[in-house]
């Protein structure tokens, strides 16, 4: 017994695998730098790509309005029309409304300084998984350090809308006049399905 106790190490018990590695939702801000040019705004094709992603990211995942700060030197007045006038092409493209969006400045002391646009968005935070204990170290018969932490790492990361987690999912409204028709033919004892019967049927084979 003494030989046995001699060989044996201590470690500190830890909570479950869930309580470890808890999803976690954090607000964060996306953002995009337009820089003018002596013309004004003139988007080139990567920029242009990037501008429309940027958009079509805000359409889904963002949260509030959409701001758009000027530098508060450096800028022309045309350079500002035409910003919010790209802006507001690619929101209707994306078929969002343009009065999302929402103008200010920011101070800077450059003259080339860019036009940020910006939004808020909800994002999963993804584990970190490099705190794995010593395996070998299991004298309690407790999981190691970090146990499970890469499956919710990868859990986590496979999540596209945050908003899963903290809400049910969206579904579409109720059709009353279907399900007042179905109910009037099952209090009459009659077939409740749908006279287009032929599009629910599957045949396999000859």
């Amino acid at each position: 017994l003494l030989a046995l106790s001699a060989c044996y190490t201590n470690s500190s018990t830890i909570g479950t695998v869930y309580e470890e590695n808890k999803f976690q939702l954090a607000e964060g801000i996306e953002r995009l730098e337009l820089y003018p040019t002596h013309n004004g705004i003139q988007l080139n094709v990567r920029d242009a790509v990037a501008l429309r992603e940027f958009v079509r990211d805000y359409g889904e995942n963002g949260d509030g309005e959409l701001y758009v700060n000027f530098p508060a030197v450096g800028l022309s007045p045309v350079a500002a029309q035409q910003t919010q006038g790209l802006i507001k092409q690619a929101l209707a493209t994306q078929s969002l409304n343009p009065t999302m969006i929402r103008t200010g400045q920011y101070n800077t002391h450059l003259r080339s300084a860019p036009v940020v646009v910006s939004y808020r968005k909800l994002s999963v935070l993804i584990p970190r998984c490099e705190g794995y204990s010593d395996f070998t170290i299991t004298g309690n018969n407790q999981p190691v350090t970090g146990f499970g932490c890469a499956y919710f790492a990868n859990q986590a990361a496979m999540i596209g809308d945050p908003e899963q987690l903290i809400g049910p999912y969206k579904q579409t409204a109720p059709d009353p006049i279907r399900r007042s028709t179905v109910y009037e033919n099952y209090i009459e004892g009659t077939d409740p399905s749908s006279e287009n019967g032929s599009r629910q049927e599957t045949q396999f084979g000859e």
